[in-house]
């Protein structure tokens, strides 16, 4: 119970009080240190890059389109970021830097150009997700295949 507590107290300060994700995870180390216990190696580094990080440095985006992907993936990539497609092929993880991306408006087409000349289409089937790998540096890869309901009738209705 007291864990599902303190979940509960962490949503409250994030939604009622506005916490950042950053006060949140400093809030969530500084507890640490008070009750006596010895910091993680990424705990030290967020602390000693407190103030550099900026909330959407450590901010995951979840559960996107093909379309909401490309869009994050370009605003990244504007920014002077690092987006690593870590999507699988027959091979495993590509693993490759992503270079530049290409939306095809009339076929609803996104294709990333990889290093090393490599091509990689996204795909309506999928979800993806673009996970923070430290300061303006991301991972892309794919959450879940998506599936949609097959209508099914029933000639006798």
């Amino acid at each position: 119970m007291h864990h599902m507590s303190m979940k509960f107290k962490r949503w409250v300060r994030y939604v009622v009080f506005k916490e950042s994700i950053k006060e949140t995870e400093l809030n969530r180390i500084l507890d640490r240190v008070s009750g006596g216990k010895e910091l993680t190696n990424k705990e030290r580094n967020f602390l000693d890059l407190y103030n550099t990080i900026k909330d959407k440095d450590i901010q995951d985006y979840l559960l996107l389109s093909k379309q909401s992907a490309f869009e994050r993936i370009k605003e990244i990539v504007d920014e002077g970021g690092i987006v690593i497609c870590n999507i699988p092929d027959r091979d495993g993880p590509i693993g490759l830097k992503v270079i530049n991306m290409i939306y095809d408006w009339n076929s609803e087409r996104v294709e990333l150009e990889l290093d090393k000349g490599i091509k990689h289409y996204l795909d309506d089937k999928y979800l993806y997700n673009i996970v923070g790998k430290g300061k303006n540096k991301w991972s892309l890869e794919i959450h879940d295949e998506y599936h949609e309901k097959a209508i099914i009738s029933n000639k006798n209705d």
